[in-house]
């Protein structure tokens, strides 16, 4: 019972918009201006970097939250409870029940869940992301490559058949909510960070 709670619970975390909350004290339908994304980078394009900025370590203070509330909640802990916790607060701020389901992409909440559960990964992943940010100048090039990398990087450093899987599902998950971004990307027409 505690394990279906701990998940339900990550969920919920994970399913309160930081996005939808920063861009409406500011009069602001975050869904209806830029890319219509409720994540960081379009609340950076819609109201400027220091917003985007708390809306980025809102979303992976949840993934956070979600892999302590795993750890804590379901049965036999572990690194793999860390895990799930962290990948139900995923699925909870792509696919959010209190918006129909319409959410961010995920990977700053994934980013979270990783900094929890494989810190080591979680800032080489960082330094990466950075700097490709600073070089291809395109988020979702740098954020789909970092999530791809996280799959075997879950492997090397934890050794956890389970913790890979769940990362793996986490991974498809993100690359779907990206399949805009790809399209674009394979058009030629995606923005880049300014």
């Amino acid at each position: 019972m505690s394990t279906v709670f701990g998940l339900i619970l990550a969920y919920l975390v994970g399913s309160i918009s930081l996005a939808r909350l920063a861009t409406r004290s500011a009069e602001v339908d975050i869904t209806a201006v830029g890319s219509g994304n409720p994540g960081a980078t379009n609340v950076a394009r819609a109201l400027g970097k220091k917003a985007g900025a708390a809306v980025l370590v809102g979303d992976l203070l949840k993934g956070v939250i979600g892999s302590l509330l795993g750890m804590w909640l379901i049965s036999d802990g572990g690194i793999e409870a860390g895990f799930l916790g962290g990948a139900a607060a995923v699925v909870g701020h792509c696919l959010p029940v209190w918006y129909r389901f319409r959410g961010g992409k995920g990977v700053a909440t994934a980013g979270g869940m990783l900094l929890v559960n494989a810190w080591v990964l979680s800032l080489v992943l960082t330094v990466i992301w950075a700097a490709m940010i600073r070089t291809v100048k395109i988020s979702s090039v740098a954020s789909l490559t970092v999530v791809t990398l996280a799959v075997p990087g879950v492997w090397v450093t934890t050794g956890s058949t389970g913790a890979t899987v769940v990362m793996a599902g986490v991974a498809v998950l993100v690359v779907a909510r990206h399949r805009e971004n790809i399209a674009r990307l394979l058009a030629g027409s995606e923005g880049k960070v300014v």
